[in-house]
């Protein structure tokens, strides 16, 4: 990490005495130089897991949207995997403004590393979001990062990221220098972290949302081509043999492409929006958890997801989605 971080920093630093890059952007850019202290291990851990990667449906990216999931936490969650990649697409209403337009979340990395004694089994939860411009092309900066310790992960979630953010800041500000340059640095990274919880907070529900969903399936789904797979490349691999898939896959990514596990297209055949002929669009009925009875005496509670229903104004009908319960294993409840 060195490695890359002090010769950015020193080249960085040429440009601007160099007047390439103006000063009124210089703590900008060496803010997010910084970024990579976190960017760089959480990257690593995504690698060294295998490049795991969820690619929801649009169908499920858009009920987990309409899920209200303020009042649970992130307390003995239980994920598929150390770290990998949730993928949602361009998501139009969790944006933060980037130069003259915005820029608007389209996935996460999300990762857990031990935190204080490794016989204590507790977590450090890390989630780096990513973005992408209007037209859709990546941003080509470090993200919005942010990590919730044991504390944090036990609150609700728009406490839990109020903490977590107000954490980071006073570690930026406990090691402020004297230095003009110094104290502006330290207010842009700062400013850069509140506007990675304002990002988070827009963020956070689909986020957790996806994470309960994905905990609750009985088999996580197997790797497959992705959306953006060549028509040729996906029909090779949807046709052949397993044994044959393993020379595939490194046809794939020669080619620049990467498996994914698609999750809830089963819900797809479901979900049918339509219009009135006066022109009112069919809309979503929020969801929401409960704390649902269980076990001896009903009583130990756990999560259960009562979905969004579509409203379905062509047809006057509401098509019901029953609810799913979550339990996380090994726990008697949930918070």
């Amino acid at each position: 990490m060195r490695e890359l971080v002090v010769p950015g920093a020193a080249s960085l630093q040429r440009q601007i005495k160099s007047g390439a890059v103006p000063e009124s952007t210089a703590a900008l850019a060496m803010a997010k130089l910084l970024d990579f202290r976190h960017w760089i291990p959480l990257a690593s851990q995504f690698e060294l897991n295998g490049r795991e990667i969820f690619d929801l449906h649009d169908v499920l990216t858009e009920m987990l949207q309409h899920t209200d999931a303020d009042e649970c936490t992130l307390e003995n969650l239980s994920l598929p995997f150390d770290a990998f990649y949730l993928r949602f697409g361009k998501q139009d209403m969790v944006k933060v403004p980037f130069g003259d337009d915005f820029e608007y979340v389209d996935g996460a990395f999300v990762a857990v590393t031990p935190y204080g004694a490794l016989e204590s089994g507790q977590k450090r939860l890390k989630v780096g979001l990513t973005t992408v411009k209007a037209d859709g092309s990546c941003v080509q900066m470090p993200g919005h990062y942010l990590d919730f310790n044991p504390d944090e992960q036990r609150l609700t979630i728009p406490k839990a990221i109020d903490a977590a953010a107000a954490r980071r800041i006073a570690s930026v500000r406990e090691g402020a220098g004297d230095s003009e340059s110094s104290k502006n640095l330290d207010q842009v990274r700062a400013e850069a972290i509140s506007e990675a919880a304002q990002l988070t907070r827009g963020a956070m529900a689909l986020v957790v949302n996806s994470l309960f969903y994905l905990e609750s399936l009985d088999q996580i789904p197997a790797p497959t081509v992705g959306r953006d797979t060549s028509v040729e490349l996906a029909a090779k691999w949807l046709s052949a043999k397993p044994a044959r898939r393993h020379k595939l896959r490194s046809d794939l990514t020669a080619a620049g492409y990467t498996l994914v596990r698609l999750v809830g297209s089963e819900l797809a055949d479901g979900v049918q929006k339509g219009h009135r002929p006066d022109g009112v669009r069919t809309h979503w009925r929020k969801g929401f958890y409960r704390q649902q009875p269980w076990g001896p005496g009903n009583t130990l509670r756990r999560r259960q997801w009562i979905k969004p229903t579509i409203v379905n104004a062509g047809m006057g009908d509401v098509l019901d989605q029953p609810g799913h319960i979550y339990v996380p294993p090994g726990s008697s409840g949930v918070q």
